[in-house]
């Protein structure tokens, strides 16, 4: 059995989501990139302040705008 320290297995997740060391995609294909990395993304058709798609793409995407 492998075992990892809790700081790898960290970095691991947050890396496979797009958010360590930070923002990994840019521009329109790097949305889908990150779309397709996340595996779930809940679609909100309310706005209150933002959607929370939208939410959730601008912290993994690089100048990332609702039109994406």
């Amino acid at each position: 059995m492998l075992t990892i320290d809790l700081d790898t297995a960290r970095r691991f997740v947050l890396g496979k989501q797009g958010l360590w060391p930070g923002r990994r995609w840019r521009g329109l294909q790097g949305t889908e990139q990150a779309m397709n990395a996340m595996e779930y993304l809940q679609l909100d058709p309310l706005q209150v302040i933002a959607r929370s798609q939208d939410i959730t793409l601008h912290s993994r995407v690089l100048d990332y705008t609702p039109g994406m």
